[in-house]
């Protein structure tokens, strides 16, 4: 399995010291973000169905339910950046990540759950929404959203001073629970639950299958499915 694989290929004690610091007096609080203040990175949930769709509904109610971002200093950030790479074999990179500010000190914002209501709302930035453009035809980018928000500022729940490791167990969690293709989920709790043997070796599959909130067999099952040969995973996805 080509994401598992990669994993292995690393070197055990760089892994460690992605995931070796601890939260620091974190807190979760509401703040309003300028839109393009933050950005997601590689995630297990790869298809986001029905945009258009949600668009319009926000454009119509508001954001009834705010997306969650995690704010970094730099150091951590790139920390963040790395096991992401890991993970998804993905290659970003800090610059990848819009730098910030918060309470007067730099910072990156990362998107960690609510990429479908983020891509909602990229779509109502750049073509607006259905109203909107009937009223007043073509707009410049991002009209139609000052108007839904205002000053093009979104509320989010912003949490600070937790760790890459912290932000890693949230997104997977909230990225599976409303369940995503059957490939995707199988080589995600994988991947995951590797990953999270760096720092706990002994973590059993159980354990970590009640922690990101999942039943046992389900999850035995997934990863099960990840060792079969690829051309009988082929099959199975078909």
């Amino acid at each position: 399995v080509a994401h598992a694989s990669r994993i292995h290929a690393m070197d055990p004690q760089e892994l460690r010291e992605i995931f070796s610091d601890h939260a620091t007096n974190p807190y979760t609080t509401v703040q309003a973000l300028t839109w393009g203040s933050y950005q997601p990175l590689a995630q297990v949930r790869k298809t986001f169905q029905d945009i258009p769709m949600l668009a319009e509904d926000i454009a119509l109610r508001g954001m009834l339910n705010p997306q969650t971002v995690y704010a970094f200093p730099r150091p951590v950030a790139e920390r963040y950046v790395r096991a992401v790479n890991v993970m998804w074999g993905s290659e970003h990179t800090i610059n990848d990540l819009p730098e910030s500010s918060f309470r007067g000190e730099p910072a990156y914002f990362v998107l960690i759950a609510g990429e479908r209501r983020f891509r909602a709302l990229r779509r109502l930035w750049d073509l607006g929404c259905d109203a909107c453009q009937e009223a007043n035809g073509h707009e410049p980018k991002g009209t139609c959203f000052a108007r839904h928000f205002a000053h093009a500022v979104v509320p989010v729940n912003l949490k600070v001073g937790f760790t890459p490791y912290d932000a890693l167990t949230d997104q997977f969690a909230e990225n599976t629970h409303q369940r995503p293709k059957p490939e995707e989920e199988a080589i995600g709790f994988r991947v995951f639950y590797e990953l999270m043997k760096v720092r706990e070796p002994e973590l059993p599959l159980a354990t970590f299958a009640r922690r990101i909130g999942h039943n046992p067999e389900r999850v035995r099952a997934a990863v099960r499915y990840t060792t079969l040969p690829e051309y009988i995973q082929g099959v199975n996805s078909s």
